[in-house]
């Protein structure tokens, strides 16, 4: 058996681990289905709450993708320039720019 069987994979607890030679272009093609497929980018799909939902080859897909693209630096482009969700604990507590200091 070699190292790249699927079932190996998952008895070691790897199923996300990818055999993918990944290039830029491979990411963005793997992105973009993957958003079209789910209707969620990987970095979605992997948030906390939205991962206790999803089924788990959901998860395993969008973390095989989301780990290359976070290593190639690609992660801000991918999401169309934006890097927090206004949604997001840090962008909520955070003070706007024009806010005045508090006294």
């Amino acid at each position: 058996m070699s190292a790249a069987n699927p079932w190996v994979r998952k008895l070691l607890g790897q199923e996300n681990a990818s055999t993918i030679e990944w290039t830029e272009a491979r990411i963005c093609e793997a992105w973009e289905a993957f958003l079209a497929k789910t209707g969620l980018t990987p970095s979605q799909a992997m948030g906390k709450h939205r991962m206790a939902r999803l089924p788990r080859h959901i998860v395993n897909e969008a973390q095989r993708i989301y780990r290359p693209a976070r290593e190639k630096g690609l992660l801000k482009e991918l999401r169309g320039g934006r890097k927090l969700s206004r949604w997001s604990k840090r962008a909520r507590f955070a003070a706007p720019a024009h806010a005045p200091a508090r006294q």
